[in-house]
């Protein structure tokens, strides 16, 4: 169930956000970017904050980590619910994924579980992006027309609110010590249902503990 929920969500995100930014650029709607405060919870909360992030990354969405227990993310008000639905989502099948896959014997279960999320979150980044890329390509061949500028002048709204709430955010990084839970983690993220054409190389609290 939550990998097909994956395909629906992720099918309709990208395909929808685009088709959403051409008729708001027509119609001249007022902005809807804000600012939504997602929480997250132990354990893992580190990895947590990862997925969503990724997943908001690859759907035109900025987010930032507050602490290891919460992410607000800020863009667009129907993108920001389509990431939370597909991060749910995410977030359970690589729970239903993680509980079946064994531990070696030579690491610890922290350890390779952390591994195994951050590297899931990585790999299906890059296919949302990808699957996101492709959309665009599909709708200008279907209708003939450019969509170009007007996702770049929807993403420079989101940045401006972006750097107009969190002036002096950073960057941070995360450590990771077990191979083979990033091994792991980055074959599930390959094998994820995220809906359309598979690109291999390219709730919330739901993780296990």
């Amino acid at each position: 169930e939550a990998a097909a929920a994956s395909a629906r969500a992720q099918q309709r995100m990208a395909r929808h956000g685009v088709d959403g930014a051409v008729l708001a650029a027509r119609g001249g709607q007022a902005s809807d970017v804000g600012v939504e405060v997602v929480p997250m919870s132990a354990p893992y909360g580190g990895a947590k904050q990862y997925l969503l992030t990724v997943v908001a990354r690859a759907n035109g969405l900025y987010a930032v980590s507050i602490g290891s227990t919460e992410v607000h993310l800020v863009g667009h008000r129907t993108d920001r619910e389509a990431v939370k639905m597909l991060y749910a989502s995410l977030a359970i099948h690589a729970s239903l994924v993680l509980n079946r896959t064994e531990v070696p014997a030579h690491d610890t279960p922290r350890r390779f579980r952390h591994a195994f999320l951050l590297a899931f979150a990585d790999r299906i980044g890059q296919r949302l992006a990808a699957a996101r890329a492709q959309a665009v390509r599909d709708r200008e061949t279907e209708t003939g027309e450019s969509t170009a500028l007007v996702l770049a002048s929807r993403q420079e709204e989101v940045e401006r609110s972006f750097r107009s709430a969190f002036p002096k955010v950073r960057t941070k990084s995360m450590t990771l010590s077990s191979a083979a839970g990033w091994q792991a983690g980055d074959q599930a993220g390959r094998n994820a249902d995220i809906g359309g054409r598979k690109v291999g190389d390219g709730g919330r609290s739901a993780l296990t503990s």
